[in-house]
């Protein structure tokens, strides 16, 4: 049986009952092969109290930052060995490629504006980008300068 001391180095009764009783069960089960039920994690915390909650909060927090700290420096070794592995700055393999956003989803151009507007109804605009409109090619089938129709600046 091992002995469970505080952080004074004492042990306490509490503690000395509660080693004894955990033992005496476990040894009672075992030799009856009953199975050892064990309190699941929620259900010992819901028996403790307000102070020992704060305990249990302030030991998880500074776990939190230890896992957070551990977690980062293993993040920036990862990234060092793969900006050696591609022979490039760690900065370089967090920016995105040109022409893509950070999520990998191609870049959006901003609306352009109208360029050319048409003669016969003035609804009608294009940008000069993409596939020329229907009446942009009818208007120079027949023979019409597209720069007539440009919109001053």
């Amino acid at each position: 049986m091992s002995l469970i001391l505080n952080d004074q180095g004492e042990l306490t009764v509490e503690e000395l009952i509660s080693t004894t009783v955990q033992s005496a069960v476990s040894a009672a089960l075992s030799a009856a092969n009953a199975p050892v039920v064990e309190y699941s994690l929620r259900e010992q915390l819901e028996q403790c109290g307000f102070s020992e909650l704060r305990e249990v909060e302030a030991f998880v927090g500074d776990l939190l930052e230890q896992r957070a700290a551990s977690e980062h420096a293993a993040v920036i070794a990862k990234a060092q060995e793969l900006a050696f592995f591609f022979n490039k700055e760690v900065i370089d393999l967090l920016t995105p490629a040109k022409g893509k956003k950070a999520d990998g989803e191609k870049k959006t151009r901003a609306a352009a504006t109208a360029k050319y507007m048409s003669a016969t109804d003035p609804n009608l605009i294009w940008t000069g980008r993409g596939k020329k409109p229907a009446w942009m090619s009818d208007f120079i089938t027949a023979g019409g300068d597209p720069e007539s129709l440009r919109i001053a600046a």
